[in-house]
C-alpha cells in the first residue's frame, strides 16, 4: 500500500493525522526577547494578525541557516562530510 501524500485523499490525511501533538514554547502573550518582540511587531504590521507557531519557526529557521552560513568559505565546504 503506497502511503505517500500524493496517493492519499484529504480525508485520509486528516484521519491519519489525528492524535498528533506538537509542543512549542512560542507565545504572543508573554514577555519575550527584544528580537522576538521585533518579529511580533513586524508580523502584526504586515499581516494584521497574530503570527502562528509555524510563522515563528520559519523566522527562526531563516536566521538559523543564515548564521550557519556565516564564515563558510563556500557552499561546498562540508560537502561529503558529516555535520
Amino acid at each position: 500500500m503506497d502511503l505517500t501524500v500524493k496517493n492519499l485523499s484529504n480525508k485520509q490525511l486528516l484521519k491519519r493525522a489525528s492524535n498528533i501533538y506538537f509542543i512549542s514554547g512560542f507565545s504572543t502573550t508573554v514577555d519575550v526577547s527584544a528580537k522576538a518582540k521585533a518579529f511580533l511587531e513586524a508580523y502584526r504590521a504586515k499581516y494584521n494578525e497574530e503570527p502562528s507557531t509555524f510563522s515563528a519557526l520559519a523566522y527562526d529557521s531563516v536566521y538559523l541557516v543564515a548564521n550557519a552560513a556565516k564564515g563558510a568559505k563556500n557552499s561546498g565546504e562540508n560537502q561529503g562530510q558529516p555535520y
